[in-house]
């Protein structure tokens, strides 16, 4: 028997957060910050749970939320088959309402982080079994940023539909709800959810749409190990359905994995437009809306608007989180993920899931460079690609990758060859003189003399091979350069050109995406800078 859910004097449930304060668990005023911190991401955008904030503050640690939940008849279930979690009331419900598979306990790695809350909630009126106007409530699927959805069953035509419901206490209005349902409405695509009624009951705002009998893509793709030419033929429609959108003058605003239902065809339906709109609709200052994991950098730090830009962006992190397992700005917390995506450029698909073909890699970051020029122009172009790839084409996205940085460089180029043959001639020069003076040490000036014109040379050889690495990395070519370095410092021990060679490197491997080790690589030579004082 699970624990009679806690209540206070008179009766009335109390929740998280006051059992929280009531249990000294968390102090009064780190859950009004909590909280607060809680509502101004909502206002973002960003829904996240107050436990799953709570424990990334360092306030609670994992297996006490555990326990509050049981405080509230909540536990934490997980789905072994398409891997969510979920908080589950009462003993009633053990079934995964998106695959209907049994829910268990969930793994060690699971955390605290859930998608939805399952079971009958006292406090919520469409239950299981309710007759809702012209509707049968067959359970709910999920609740999203402006309100709840559910399976229902259709009486007048006998069919299963998809409701989604404004809920009561949601902050968005019923114009916003009613927008969203215009804006799909009007969109007729075989991979966009179609539309049927849009109507109040009992004073609550609803609409209808097609049920589909799948999983979001990134669950797909860790359950049932899609290989990468599934992967990329379910983008591949995905991105035919987003760009008519664009053709309709429609922008989603929230491409992700969980947004692309697939079903057992592997055929993909783009869903959940709540917050999309019009190409040329002015944005809200100062917000951001959408999953930070997913937006571009451009958008994040307000350099620029959302636009086509951006939502090639999000589909290449949506090919890449199905390919790699993960998004390519990962942290413990969302405002983690939120303040690297803003900053860092992305790991190399390749140099974390090696398995991924070295032209379909290309394309995804193609699609995910940090200078909007540097994508795709268009998400048709993207597809395009993908189709090349698929068809075992040779792919425009490496050739237009080049053209694009090309057109930045071309104006240097010029003095920039004339720069590298003369360090060519200068390493050919410095070389030489190094042997001849080599031979001069036998002679009568002696073995100390030697000694300083072989320092002097190869001080000037480090240099001359820095500039070269200074060059390359100006003509965007960061491996070549990384090489060169590493070449370089494996010879070198003074302290002092080590501090520039580790500095350079970092450079490289910063550019390369490999932030982690151009982390150390700083660290280094500011340990060495510092021995120098």
């Amino acid at each position: 028997m699970s624990e009679e859910p806690a209540a206070n004097a008179k009766g009335e449930l109390l929740s998280f957060g006051e059992l929280l304060v009531e249990r000294g668990l968390v102090a009064e005023e780190r859950l009004q910050f909590a909280l607060q911190l809680q509502r101004d991401q909502a206002a973002r955008g960003i829904f996240l749970r107050l436990g799953e904030l709570l424990v990334a503050q360092g306030d609670l640690q994992e297996d006490t939320v555990s326990s509050v939940l049981g405080l509230q008849g909540l536990t934490i279930r997980w789905c072994a088959r398409c891997t969510a979690q979920f908080n589950v009331r009462g003993e009633d419900t053990n079934a995964c309402p998106r695959c209907q598979q049994p829910l268990t306990e969930p793994p060690s790695f699971g955390g605290v982080s859930v998608e939805d809350t399952v079971g009958a909630d006292p406090e919520e009126s469409l239950t299981e079994g309710r007759t809702f106007g012209n509707y049968v409530i067959l359970g709910r699927i999920s609740r999203g940023g402006m309100g709840i959805v559910y399976k229902a069953k259709q009486i007048s035509l006998d069919r299963i539909v998809a409701m989604k419901v404004l809920a009561e206490r949601e902050e968005a209005t019923p114009a916003d709800f009613i927008r969203e349902a215009q804006a799909v409405a009007q969109l007729r695509h075989p991979y966009v959810v179609a539309i049927h009624e849009v109507g109040r009951h009992e004073g609550v705002d609803y609409f209808t749409m097609d049920y589909v009998e799948g999983l979001p893509l990134n669950q797909v793709a860790a359950s049932e190990g899609l290989s990468e030419r599934e992967v990329a033929s379910i983008l591949l429609k995905v991105c035919e359905a987003v760009h008519y959108a664009h053709t309709q003058g429609l922008l989603h605003r929230d491409l992700k994995p969980a947004n692309i239902l697939v079903d057992r065809k592997r055929s993909p339906v783009l869903i959940d437009f709540g917050i999309a709109k019009g190409k040329d609709d002015e944005e809200d200052e100062g917000s951001i809306v959408g999953s930070p994991a997913y937006l571009p950098p451009e958008y994040l730090t307000g350099a620029g608007r959302y636009g086509i830009a951006g939502e090639v962006y999000a589909l290449g992190a949506t090919l890449y989180s199905a390919l790699a397992g993960q998004t390519p700005h990962t942290g413990v917390d969302t405002v983690q993920v939120l303040k690297r995506a803003q900053v860092e450029t992305p790991t190399h698909i390749r140099r974390v899931r090696r398995s991924v073909s070295r032209d379909l890699g290309e394309i995804v970051m193609t699609a995910l460079q940090r200078d909007p020029d540097y994508r795709y122009s268009t998400v048709q172009d993207l597809a395009n690609d993908l189709r090349r790839w698929l068809e075992g084409e040779e792919i425009a996205g490496r050739s237009s990758w080049l053209q694009r940085r090309w057109a930045r460089v071309r104006g240097k180029v010029a003095a920039a060859f004339g720069i590298l043959l003369a360090l060519v001639l200068l390493v050919v020069t410095v070389s030489f003189t190094l042997k001849e003076a080599q031979s001069r040490s036998t002679r009568s000036e002696g073995e100390a003399q030697w000694r300083r014109e072989r320092t002097a040379l190869e001080s000037e050889l480090v240099e001359a091979e820095l500039s070269q690495a200074r060059l390359l990395l100006e003509l965007l070519r960061p491996a070549e350069a990384e090489v060169l370095l590493t070449r370089t410092l494996d010879r070198q021990e003074a302290p002092g050109r080590r501090v520039d060679l580790l500095s350079l490197r970092a450079e490289a491997r910063e550019a390369l995406g490999d932030t982690a080790s151009a982390a150390d690589d700083r660290r280094a030579a500011a340990a060495l800078a510092h021995s120098e004082k």
